[in-house]
This record gives structure tokens, sequence and C-alpha cells, in this order.
């Protein structure tokens, strides 16, 4: 599922005894997906949509796991950008005293 192109259908889910939650997103309102959750969408109707995505520090384990399974199925995973480069930016953002 890394190349963002599968969709799954919520019947299998259910099948398999995961359980499913359902939401329709209003204006100003946000939505929270945690780590290792499977996570999917559609749009209907005139829109405008946005996503962003953002993580506390306590995620960051999350990050390496994922990027050690992709590793050992033999995949990698292009990101938008890397974690080092963000972790870069915002140190060299830091205000100094």
């Amino acid at each position: 599922m890394y190349r963002l192109n599968l969709q799954l259908a919520p019947v299998e889910a259910l099948r398999a005894y995961v359980p499913i939650y359902r939401v329709d997103q209003e204006p100003g309102d946000f939505i929270m997906t945690f780590p290792k959750v499977y996570h999917g969408g559609f749009s209907h109707g005139f829109n405008c949509g946005e996503a962003v995505n953002i993580a506390s520090s306590e995620w960051f384990k999350f990050y390496r796991e994922a990027v050690d399974d992709y590793a050992l199925k033999g995949h990698h995973k292009k990101v938008s950008f890397p974690i080092e480069w963000l972790l870069t930016q915002i140190i060299n953002d830091l205000p100094y005293a």
C-alpha cells in the first residue's frame, strides 16, 4: 500500500475484524490520523481540499519503524522531503539567546 494507489474496501477490513470509523468532514473540522493507521477518502461535489501532515516528536520512532519495514520488504518509499532535512530546517530556525 505504500505506493498510495490502493483503496481498501471497508467491507474487506470488516471481514478481517478491523474496526472501521467513518467521518464527514465539515468546514473548520480537523481530522487526525495516527501512526500505523490506514486511511483513505474521497471528495464528492464541489470542494476545496487541503491536507497537512504534522507529527510530534513522539512519532519519530514510528517513522524509523516504517523506513525499516519498507527496507525489509525490498521497497524504498520516496518521501516529499527527508526527515533529516526537516529537522535541520527546524534547528536552523531556532532563535539563539
